[in-house]
């Protein structure tokens, strides 16, 4: 067999050509077709481009004989076979890599003879990620790759350990990257997409205040998610709040840059369980009523279990096989985005796993389409590139100081450690932003729950321990000290409250009364840390949100972009950008876009289309005129009445 000279050229995984005889995108596209006619010329072809992606190190030599066998295998004739590897060992000695034709011809031998058994050795992974793997790209003529780790170096090649990637009708995620712009992003060492993803997220939805701390946190959490090995734990993000906030679009623009990104309205158990033990996906999950959705199927399960590495679901797949056989074990662990209309209960383990967002009104404000999988396909390459440099290098995220404890810290931790690494100067508003939603959590719990009543109560009952007892009469008269009737604990809820917090209990003395066995100050002491709401932050109000927007820096928005969206709020102050005044105020400020200063609640303003706006005295958002309050405050305080999410 001959092969004409311009047959043999040099290619980038690109599909551009390197060193003499280049030609142009559209030639290689028109060679392509050309080649598609001809299997052996398409297969010599898959050899030139993986001898002229290496540099003649020891991990290539590896790589480069891995890919010569996998594209060798698809050629049936065993002397066309034999020419094309030893045209392949000459041109790999030219490159100087050492490939030897005679070891790989012997080993497609075998397979063969092996039959069946032998190609099952070449079968798909089971498991699309891990264990060297960093992901799966596609290469320029659709076929698909690894971009595993190989020496200490990111590498794309068509086979890993023995196994291929799985074809691409099998694969749930939409969004597969391109293996010639990862390898662009890889040559180019280019760095983390942190400012891109900040103002794409941002751009997409009105978040809640402070707006440009949230578009950060959600950052961070994308690319979080491509090293969750390095996580004990890995936050759950929830969406919830009245219809027509825009939780899905937000969900969507999280979603897309993010691992894997994964999305199903109508999800199946089944197909969730799979799609996350053998893919890792980032997995978002768009349902009316989350409470009961968790409740009535086994997904829940998966989702509780999603927040720590190495849980696994068990499940029975095979009832009628033996006993030893029926059950099977699904690896969980993985990002997850909830969204829901229906609040989830504050005593909910889910509750605690998740950093739980409640969208604002967005008004007359316009914003644009929700994000398609292609809209994120530059920031997906970046993150993946990024990430796979750092996991082949060896390296990991910094480790900062975060002043959290308890759960608090556990979701902190994945975003505040990828902050540190990609943009170090934010990581203290963050932090704050993690303490003000912990304080708030704190003070909640504290005002409705009995368990942390009764934590801080015993604190201030200390005076009243007789020998070793506190009687409950007394703790029970200490904790409803300054409260209204209705909201009194009886002694028997108190009762149960000792029991929910572990403490010791009796009856003694004349009556028989009941008691509390006196932990010991420490204990007492370590729970009343435990329920006591931490100091908020900064703000007037203890709010991080009543920071007026000279406190902090805007969110640079491009200009093309500001126009195409018209007008989502600009980042850089709370709502003045969009609401303008159209008279002074009492106090002789008129707004405009200089002298911006903090929206005072009660105020009246109008946002230049339809009936005034009225600010709400409780959140400060805006609201219709007349109403008694704004439908965000409508939404917490229907959780607060029905026991489900107070004041989420």
């Amino acid at each position: 067999m001959h092969f004409d000279d311009d047959l043999l050229f040099k290619a980038d995984m690109n599909g551009q050509p390197t060193g003499e005889g280049r030609i142009t995108p559209e030639a290689v596209e028109g060679r392509r077709l050309e080649l598609d006619l001809e299997p052996e010329k398409l297969t010599w072809r898959r050899i030139q481009r993986a001898i002229a992606a290496t540099d003649g190190s020891a991990p290539d030599r590896a790589a480069v004989t891995a890919d010569i066998r996998s594209a060798l295998r698809h050629v049936g004739e065993r002397d066309v076979r034999g020419t094309l590897a030893r045209e392949a060992e000459k041109l790999a000695r030219e490159a100087g890599i050492e490939v030897r034709a005679h070891e790989i011809l012997r080993e497609l031998e075998d397979e063969d003879k092996a039959g069946s058994s032998g190609r099952d050795k070449f079968r798909p992974r089971e498991r699309t990620y891990g264990d060297g793997i960093i992901d799966i790209v596609r290469a320029y003529d659709g076929s698909l790759k690894w971009l595993a780790v190989i020496g200490n170096t990111p590498r794309i090649v068509t086979e890993f350990e023995g196994r291929v990637p799985w074809r691409r009708s099998a694969l749930p995620w939409p969004l597969v990257p391109d293996a010639g712009s990862v390898e662009a992003a890889l040559r180019t060492g280019a760095g983390p997409p942190f400012a891109e993803l900040t103002e794409f997220v941002a751009r997409r939805v009105l978040l809640p205040e402070p707006r440009e701390r949230w578009a950060q946190v959600l950052a961070g959490w994308v690319l979080g998610s491509y090293f969750l090995s390095e996580f004990n734990y890995f936050p759950l993000l929830l969406l919830e709040g009245p219809p027509e906030r825009g939780k899905t679009r937000l969900g969507k623009a999280v979603l897309w840059p993010a691992f894997r990104g994964y999305y199903t309205p109508s999800p199946t158990e089944a197909a969730i369980f799979r799609d996350r033990a053998y893919h890792g996906v980032t997995l978002m999950l768009d349902v009316e009523d989350l409470p009961r959705t968790l409740d009535r199927s086994a997904i829940g399960d998966l989702v509780l279990a999603s927040f720590e590495r190495d849980c696994v679901v068990r499940r029975c797949t095979r009832s009628d096989a033996p006993p030893p056989d029926q059950m099977q074990s699904f690896a969980a662990y993985g990002p997850t985005i909830l969204v829901t209309n229906r609040p989830i209960r504050d005593e909910s383990p889910l509750a605690s796993r998740c950093i739980r967002m409640v969208l604002p009104e967005a008004g007359q404000a316009r914003v644009p389409n929700a994000a398609k999988p292609e809209d994120a396909a530059s920031l997906r390459t970046s993150a993946l590139a990024w990430a796979a440099r750092l996991q082949a290098g060896g390296s990991q995220l910094p480790h900062p100081e975060i002043p959290l404890a308890g759960r608090a810290r556990d979701l902190a931790t994945p975003v505040v450690r990828v902050l540190a690494a990609v943009a170090p100067e934010v990581v203290e508003e963050v932090v704050r932003l993690f303490e003000d939603l912990e304080a708030d959590r704190r003070g909640e719990a504290a005002d409705h729950s009995w368990e942390a009543r009764v934590a801080l109560g015993l604190s201030e009952a200390k005076d009243l321990v007789d020998s070793g007892r506190l009687y409950v009469e007394d703790l029970a008269r200490v904790v409803n000290e300054g409260v209204e009737e209705s909201d009194r604990l009886t002694a028997q809820q108190v009762g149960v409250a000792r029991k929910a917090l572990g403490l010791r209990g009796g009856r003694g003395g004349k009556r028989g009364k009941a008691y509390v066995v006196w932990p010991g100050d420490d204990q007492v002491e370590a729970l009343r840390e435990r329920y006591t709401p931490p100091h908020k932050s900064s703000g007037s109000s203890g709010s991080t949100a009543a920071r007026t927007d000279t406190q902090r820096p805007g969110l640079r928005i491009p200009g093309e972009d500001r126009q195409n969206v018209q007008q989502i709020p600009s980042l850089e102050g709370p709502h003045e950008s969009w609401m303008a005044e159209d008279a002074e105020d009492a106090e002789g400020y008129s707004g405009g876009s200089e002298g911006r200063r903090p929206r005072l609640a009660g105020r009246t303003v109008r946002s230049g289309i339809g009936r005034p706006t009225t600010l709400c005295p409780s959140c400060g958002g805006g609201m219709p005129v007349g109403s008694q309050v704004c439908n965000t405050c409508a939404f917490l305080r229907c959780q607060a009445r029905t026991g489900g999410g107070k004041g989420s």
